[in-house]
């Protein structure tokens, strides 16, 4: 398969496709009138009939690779690449979450999806507490894999329809379909309790981790994703002030 991409390819580098096809094409009916002028000298006409028969449909069979299969392993080589770059686009390459933009995309859709349905929608902004001094203490590949841990552990413990993102940073953004308050306080709950029960061993170190939420809820009224951001972003504001590794909500309008 190798030689052959390498001879097609060689033709193609020093012929254009039309040449190719007719100098295979004349090289066909060159082929085929010298076998066919033995076959009548040294045979009889029904082999010469078959033999030419025979050439017209092996030859092209055997000339089409060489044309076609650059070309079928370009396209499949292109489709890899697009398909890997619409995921460099959508996806955080190092938390293997989405990444803002992506989150955003996905997110405005359940948003204008609830405003219709007057469906409620729970929204979580996620900080990790003290990540600069981690950072800064214990070197950035510490830090990289204390983002690794919170987001692995958020993918665990989020049901498959909640979406999920890295805002920037140390934050994340967790969006909660059709979830009331009441239920998304305890899977707000659950979450920060896993994550200060993990650890980042670095060595003989066991670095312990805590995350500060903010938590926002709407139900049946109109209101734009960035407005429920901005409500859980006070709620994270005030889970900081508050000592760090716990929650807080910040109430989102209700349906009036």
């Amino acid at each position: 398969m190798t030689k052959l991409y390498r001879i097609s390819r060689f033709l193609l580098s020093k012929y254009s496709i039309g040449t190719i096809v007719i100098l295979c094409t004349l090289m066909s009916i060159f082929l085929s009138l010298v076998i066919g002028l033995l076959v009548i000298y040294f045979g009889d006409q029904h082999q010469c009939a078959g033999i030419l028969l025979t050439m017209h449909i092996v030859t092209p069979a055997l000339v089409a690779p060489l044309i076609t299969f650059p070309y079928i392993k370009s396209v499949y080589e292109i489709d890899l690449l697009r398909k890997q770059l619409d995921k460099l686009a959508r996806i955080d390459e190092l938390t293997g979450i989405s990444n803002r933009r992506f989150f955003y995309e996905q997110a405005e859709s359940v948003i204008q999806r609830s405003n219709r349905l007057e469906e409620p929608v729970s929204l979580m902004f996620i900080d990790i507490d003290y990540f600069k001094n981690i950072n800064d203490t214990h070197g950035h590949d510490t830090g990289d894999k204390t983002l690794q841990l919170v987001a692995d552990i958020l993918k665990s413990q989020i049901r498959t329809y909640d979406i999920i993102g890295r805002y920037g940073g140390e934050e994340f953004l967790l969006l909660l379909p059709n979830t009331a308050l009441e239920n998304s306080e305890k899977i707000a709950e659950r979450l920060r309790s896993v994550v200060e029960k993990s650890a980042i061993i670095i060595g003989d170190k066991k670095i312990n981790v805590t995350v500060s939420v903010g938590l926002t809820n709407k139900t049946g009224n109109n209101i734009t994703l960035e407005s429920l951001v901005t409500m859980a972003d006070n709620g994270v504001y005030m889970a900081k002030e508050a000592g760090r590794n716990n929650i807080k909500t910040v109430p989102g309008p209700t349906k009036g």
